[in-house]
C-alpha cells in the first residue's frame, strides 16, 4: 500500500466508504438472465491482501482469488460488499452476504459455526519487536512480558490459548483493528509492549515503507490456513462445495501461485 493511503484523509475516505457500504447488502436475487448474485464480504485495508488502490478498485490477493474463483462459476453473479471487522460475520449469519473473503484463519471453533472452505492461503505469523532485542525469539520468551493482540482474530485465539495452556504468563493486550498496520509496530518502537504478531508479509510489508525501530524474530510462532466462511446451512453448504472444487483447480494449475507472486512477492504461503 502506497504511503499516502496511511494520511488521515484516505483512512476517513476508507472508513466512510465501509460504513456505507456494510449498511446496504441486498438480499441474494436471481436476475433476469439466471445468474444468483452472491455477495462476498471484504476489508478496504489489508495490502497486499484485500485493499482499495490508487484508482479506487478493490483488490489484492484474496480479492483476485475470488475473482478467479467465480469466473468459473458461470451461474453465480459477484458482488463484493466492503465492511469493516466487526460488522463482517454479522452479515453471514443474517444473510446479507454468503461469503467470507478476509483471510479468515481455520480453527476448531469457527469450523463448528461455520462452513469452512479449502485453504488458498498458508498464514505464517511472526513476532516483532523493538530492533536490538536479543531477549525475545519465541512465545516462550514473553513470560513476564506484554504481548498485543487484535481482539476476535484467529491470531488472537490461537496466542490465548498457547497462553492458557503454558500458565498464562504472558500478558496479552487485545486491541481493536485500527485499519493501520504500522500502528502496533510503532507501540512496539515506543516500547509500549515488548511485542506484537502478525503475519509476516504484513509486518516486512509496513517495515519497508516506513523507517520503524522494529524487528522479525525466531520462527512462526501461529501457522494458519487461510479459508473462505459461508454458513452453515444448504446454500452456504452448496457454494461451499463448488468453492472447494475451483480452489482445487487453482491449486493445480497454478493460478493461485501466479496471483500470490503478483501480490504477495512469492508463493510461498501457498497450499500444495
Amino acid at each position: 500500500m502506497a504511503n499516502d493511503r496511511y494520511l488521515p484523509t484516505r483512512l476517513a475516505f476508507l472508513t466512510i466508504l465501509a460504513l456505507v457500504l456494510s449498511s446496504f447488502y441486498p438480499d441474494p436475487v436471481v436476475a433476469q438472465d439466471g445468474h444468483k448474485t452472491i455477495y462476498v464480504a471484504t476489508q478496504p485495508d489489508f495490502p497486499p491482501f484485500f485493499f482499495i488502490d490508487e484508482s479506487d478498485r478493490l483488490t489484492g490477493y484474496d480479492v483476485e482469488v475470488v475473482r478467479g474463483i467465480f469466473e468459473r462459476l458461470p451461474e453465480y453473479k459477484l458482488e463484493f460488499s466492503v465492511s469493516a471487522w466487526d460488522g463482517i460475520l454479522l452479515g453471514l449469519e443474517s444473510n446479507k452476504t454468503q461469503m467470507v473473503a478476509v483471510g479468515f484463519n481455520w480453527t476448531e471453533e469457527r469450523a463448528e459455526k461455520y462452513n469452512l472452505s479449502e485453504p488458498y492461503f498458508q498464514s505464517q505469523n511472526y513476532l516483532a519487536v523493538k530492533k536490538g532485542r536479543t531477549d525475545i525469539n519465541s512465545l516462550e520468551d514473553l513470560r513476564g512480558k506484554t504481548l498485543a493482540a487484535v481482539v476476535g482474530t484467529g491470531v488472537a485465539a490461537g496466542l490465548q490459548k498457547w497462553n492458557d495452556e503454558h500458565g498464562g504468563q504472558i500478558d496479552i493486550r487485545f486491541v481493536k483493528a485500527s485499519g493501520n498496520m504500522a500502528d502496533p509496530l510503532i507501540e512496539v518502537a515506543d516500547g509500549r509492549v515488548d511485542a506484537w504478531v502478525e503475519e509476516y508479509t504484513n509486518i516486512n510489508r509496513v517495515l519497508q515503507e516506513k523507517d520503524l525501530n522494529v524487528q522479525i524474530v525466531g520462527e512462526p510462532v501461529l501457522v494458519y490456513d487461510n479459508v473462505f466462511a459461508f454458513r452453515k446451512d444448504e446454500e452456504g453448504t452448496e457454494l461451499k462445495s463448488k468453492v472447494d472444487a475451483i480452489i482445487k483447480e487453482l491449486k493445480k494449475d497454478g493460478t493461485l501461485s501466479q496471483l500470490a507472486i503478483k501480490w504477495i512477492g512469492t508463493d510461498k504461503g501457498v497450499p500444495k
